[in-house]
């Protein structure tokens, strides 16, 4: 590869397969085309570990690219391979090798401090496959290889990655010439990569005709990250499309496997409008999705500044281990995340992380969505949180046939949902319809409030839980704590969710068309009934109810229910008032008084077709329930 210029390019050896090669010059419009019957020899290639946590390998690895150019543009070309296979060769007097290449549409080097643009560039899998050749005269009784794959649509040392595209159909991930002799790849998958700049609009499309297989190597992992886009300064409209199965069902176990798709990840900037879908889809290691992730180098994570209106979309999905979703940034702002029909199932073993859905902002979380409908997991850690340490606030999470429980052998675990975390938490909305927890033997397993805070000084107020439908709960399980409110505490790992003392004056508002029985019940202003026949005891609690002069009682149906009595409320320890006295009977009896002429109307997200009925609240004669008569 001959060039007259005074750029110094380090190629020491490194084999390139390019379509065009531009120094101060444009690539446009080029093609590499690999066909069925070629071949290409990765040679072992020496590596170090990179400051993203990569393997990043030195210039002997071999780079196959649709277009190449130093310090110039490079737009519209491609890497296509239809039946070409990536041989790995490996020394002799070895059982093992490791290889590495880059393939992309486009590569674009800067060294001259200027903006250069990588657009447009497309790389396209039709068939991929593995195959191995080893420098012995006869064949080795084992050996064990694996190729590192760094894909990519469009990639650029500095300036902007737009409009890239990385589509696969079918890609070998694993040749075993027989049970001792195996050929793997571990790849990572960029649409559009800028190191110092912009990434929009990149995508990735991949509907496997087979899935990725997995298997035990020496390297102890099986690996595969997808990133719509990764950029130092922003990226938006990038999206992930994946179809069909990501695995085989049933696969050996490595500790440090995992399947990671982020639409967006970014040291800073804005990361909006960014999407990730996934459908139809089986998945046999933990799966970890990232609509929009942090950047971690030198040990310090970088944000993005804004995270807005990204959406993250999964249908039909099975996950056997464990299933993790997050959106991070500084300020996340009209996020949304929709399940439908998706199992987190997991087995009792120490692989098992927990299944979570998790919105995290550094400053403020608002007006974010996590629509979950037809949803079961079998995780340790049962966890779906949105929280920012400022302010959270207009958040809506919504569970339509909800089921939890957990594999450990012991029926030991954790559920935490909340719909904000922060100093300041308020407007926030739970609902739940038909929620169904198998066994769990420990204390303080399960926690469902509509906000939580940090301190006992932060602000929680307006948030509204509402539990409605079937709800089908262990015999011997209850929930821990059902709160307006609770407090998350920092601990040495991580956060601690724990009961707050509580407070009157919030606001906050519990709703039931449903039983419930829990162990503690506070942080609630205000409770509201939405009645039916077959229910006759709504909320049951251990300790004691707080209420208040300003509390409010409200009891709705749908004209059907009439001249009947239900148990409103009942607490083994009664109830107490703002005071922490103890009301008995007569007490109790004139406070329900005074509570039966607040009203409260039903929140705007709740479409019941209902009215308020007309009734009176009278206390039991122990003082440790509240009866609503109906007129």
């Amino acid at each position: 590869m001959g060039v007259e210029n005074t750029y110094t390019l380090v190629l020491n050896g490194a084999p390139y397969v390019v379509g065009a090669f531009g120094v101060d010059a444009n690539t446009n419009n080029n093609s590499v085309i690999l066909n069925k019957g070629v071949k290409i020899d990765f040679h072992t290639t020496p590596y170090r570990q990179g400051a993203l946590g990569e393997s990043i390998f030195d210039e002997r690895m071999t780079h196959i690219l649709g277009a190449m150019s130093y310090n110039a543009n490079a737009n519209k070309n491609k890497l296509i391979i239809d039946g070409a296979s990536l041989v790995v060769h490996g020394p002799s007097g070895a059982y093992s090798t490791s290889a590495a290449t880059h393939l992309g549409g486009a590569f674009v080097d800067v060294n001259n401090n200027q903006n250069y643009q990588v657009s447009e560039n497309t790389t396209l899998i039709n068939d991929l496959k593995l195959d191995l050749r080893v420098d012995t005269k006869n064949t080795p009784l084992a050996y064990n290889a694996v190729l590192n794959g760094e894909i990519y649509g469009g990639k650029i040392t500095q300036g902007n990655a737009h409009k890239n595209t990385i589509e696969v159909k079918d890609l070998q991930t694993l040749l075993a010439l027989n049970t001792n002799i195996e050929v793997k790849a571990l790849l990572d998958f960029y649409a559009g990569f800028a190191s110092n700049g912009y990434a929009n609009d990149n995508k990735i499309n991949i509907n496997l005709k087979k899935p990725f297989e997995i298997n035990a190597n020496f390297t102890g992992e099986n690996e595969f990250n997808l990133y719509g886009a990764y950029a130092s300064k922003g990226a938006s409209r990038n999206s992930v499309n994946i179809k069909g199965d990501l695995t085989q069902e049933s696969v050996v176990e490595n500790y440090q496997d995992k399947i990671s798709i982020t639409a967006a990840k970014v040291l800073s900037g804005k990361a909006d409008n960014n999407k990730i879908n996934l459908s139809s889809s089986n998945v046999s290691i933990p799966l970890y999705i990232y609509g929009v992730s942090k950047t971690t180098l030198d040990n310090k994570d970088y944000y993005a500044q804004t995270a807005s209106d990204n959406i993250i979309n999964l249908k039909e999905v099975k996950s056997a281990r464990n299933l993790t979703t997050i959106i991070e940034a500084n300020n996340l702002e009209k996020n949304t995340i929709n399940y439908d029909l998706v199992q987190s199932l997991s087995n009792a073993s120490n692989i098992d992380k927990g299944s979570k859905i998790i919105l995290r902002a550094n400053e403020n979380a608002l007006d974010n969505t996590l629509n979950i409908k037809d949803y079961s997991s079998a995780a340790y850690d049962n966890v779906y949180v949105i929280s920012a340490k400022e302010e959270s606030a207009n958040n809506n999470i919504s569970f339509t046939n909800l089921a939890l429980g957990t594999a450990s052998d012991k029926r030991e675990g954790r559920v935490l949902i909340s719909a904000g975390i922060a100093k300041n938490t308020h407007d926030n909305y739970i609902h739940i319809a038909n929620l169904n927890i198998d066994e769990y033997k420990n204390n303080e397993a399960i926690i469902i409030s509509a906000s939580g805070v940090y301190s006992e000084n932060d602000k929680s107020y307006n948030n509204t839980l509402y539990l409605s439908g079937n709800t089908n709960i262990f015999n011997n399980t209850k929930i821990d704590i059902l709160a307006g409110s609770f407090l998350q505490t920092q601990t040495d790992n991580g956060f601690t969710p724990k009961a707050i003392k509580h407070k009157n004056n919030t606001n906050n508002h519990l709703y039931l068309n449903t039983n419930i029985s829990a162990k503690l019940v506070n942080n609630f202003d205000h409770y509201s009934f939405i009645l039916k026949d077959d229910t006759k005891n709504y909320l049951s609690a251990n300790e004691a109810i707080n209420l208040s002069e300003k509390t409010s009682i409200n009891v709705y149906t749908n004209n059907n229910i009439k001249n009947k009595s239900f148990i409103l409320m009942q607490s083994e320890k009664g109830f107490i008032n703002e005071d922490n006295k103890q009301l008995d009977q007569k007490d109790l009896q004139s406070l329900l008084d005074i509570i039966t002429k607040n009203n409260q109307s039903l929140h705007k997200n709740i479409k019941a077709k209902v009215q308020k009925a007309k009734y009176t609240l009278s206390a039991s004669k122990d003082a440790k329930s509240i009866v609503v008569n109906l007129n």
